[in-house]
């Protein structure tokens, strides 16, 4: 009996060995890979990180909005316009953008977006004054001025639109002009 002991003890602390050799080598090679696969994890997620960061800044420099504004004026005393004539404003103070043409008197767009647009004119004394900004050659907004007096009144127009790339706006006079004196003062052709 005590033999049988003996061998079962035997067996016994054999089997507990073996297992606890076991699971000590598939605990060893699970810490292994599991080590592994943080590394790997954490390269990845470096990587992706990085590539995030990328994406990101490339994303906000498309989103950034250019400057575009210009200022132009006339500056000879008087300048007849005709109906169906842009008036064109030769001086040009800024033209950031370049989407003012100087040649023309017309602002093109080269971006999309919503702009805002400010004409500033004076009418010689006992002249009438029919101006008008058009946008393709709609208006968007007209002023009309009758001056009996002797005066030299100045008007303002100010219109927001929005603008397609290539789309062009003017300032003109409208229909019922058939010929006005614009008097020097501040006339002025804004866009921002």
């Amino acid at each position: 009996m005590e033999k049988k002991q003996m061998e079962m003890e035997t067996r016994l602390s054999d089997f507990i060995n073996n297992t606890s050799n076991n699971m000590n080598s598939t605990l060893a090679a699970n810490v292994v890979s599991m080590v592994k696969a943080a590394s790997d994890i954490k390269a990845n997620a470096s990587v992706t990180v990085q590539q995030l960061v990328n994406e990101v800044r490339i994303l906000k420099d498309q989103l950034k909005v250019p400057t575009i504004n210009f200022r132009a004026r006339i500056t000879t005393s008087s300048t007849e316009v005709s109906s169906g004539q842009d008036v064109v404003f030769p001086t040009v103070d800024a033209n950031e953008g370049q989407g003012y043409a100087s040649s023309t008197g017309k602002f093109t767009a080269f971006i999309s977006g919503m702009y805002l647009f400010s004409v500033q004119y004076c009418v010689s004394g006992k002249q009438n004054g029919y101006l008008e900004i058009a946008h393709q050659g709609e208006p968007l907004q007209k002023s009309a001025h009758h001056d009996s007096a002797n005066e030299y009144p100045c008007l303002t127009m100010l219109v927001s639109t929005p603008l397609s790339i290539g789309h062009q706006v003017g300032c003109g006079p409208h229909q019922r002009a058939r010929c006005m004196y614009l008097h020097i003062d501040i006339r002025h052709f804004l866009a921002h």
